[in-house]
């Protein structure tokens, strides 16, 4: 009888361990926490303090280009932005977006996955719109305070928050202007402006990533 029961416990105890095993928990969203300012030129401070090329960019940091100046940030190893001549930019990794206060950016964003939850994008914001990112090549410039220029240089954003349902794509270059008004945003075509394509392939550059351009030219 002991013989029995104790057999028992032992089946209990096996069928307990595999039950358990078999049970997996929810992936965890990895996010980077930092990023790296790779390259810059001219004058760049970071909160305040000159930035030196490698400098890590952490959570709630505040870059800033003076005149005639730029830098660039790698982040997630496959990711990579320009900050153009006087631009103000907030970085939130914890959220998973860049606030573009003032200036212009173009960016390269080739490996999200690793970060940003399957339903969620990186965003860009503006005082106008909100760009959701999930791997694209974009350019976008704060013009006004209401008004914000944006190109889609080969991939798609979601301006969704901005406007509307709206997803905008291109293969090879396709612009638009983001007009804030009274409370809501309109938007219109919008010739190619700021950037070109050895600019843009320049940024991509900096991760080893060659852009899939379309066979036909928006412009």
């Amino acid at each position: 009888m002991k013989k029995f029961l104790f057999t028992i416990l032992i089946l209990v105890f096996i069928f307990t361990c595999l039950y358990a095993g078999g049970e997996t928990e929810a992936p965890t969203i990895k996010r980077p926490q930092t990023g790296t300012l790779v390259y810059l030129e001219g004058e760049v401070t970071i909160n305040g303090t000159e930035g030196v090329i490698g400098d890590t960019i952490y959570d709630s940091d505040v870059l800033k280009t003076g005149f005639d100046s730029y830098c660039e940030v790698v982040f997630g190893e496959k990711n990579v932005f320009r900050l153009e001549a006087e631009t103000i930019a907030r970085l939130n990794w914890a959220e998973s977006n860049l606030t573009l206060q003032q200036g212009a950016m173009g960016a390269v964003f080739n490996k999200l996955d690793n970060f940003i939850a399957m339903d969620n994008e990186f965003e860009i914001k503006t005082p106008t719109t909100v760009a959701g990112v999930r791997g694209t090549v974009f350019y976008i410039k704060v013009e006004e305070a209401d008004t914000t220029y944006i190109c889609i240089c080969n991939g798609e954003l979601d301006m969704a928050k901005s406007y509307n349902d709206l997803q905008i794509a291109a293969e090879h270059h396709k612009a638009y202007r983001f007009t804030k008004s009274g409370g809501s945003v309109s938007y219109t075509s919008a010739p190619m402006l700021y950037h070109d394509d050895p600019k843009m392939e320049s940024i991509a550059d900096q991760i080893g990533y060659s852009i899939p351009w379309g066979s036909g030219n928006s412009y």
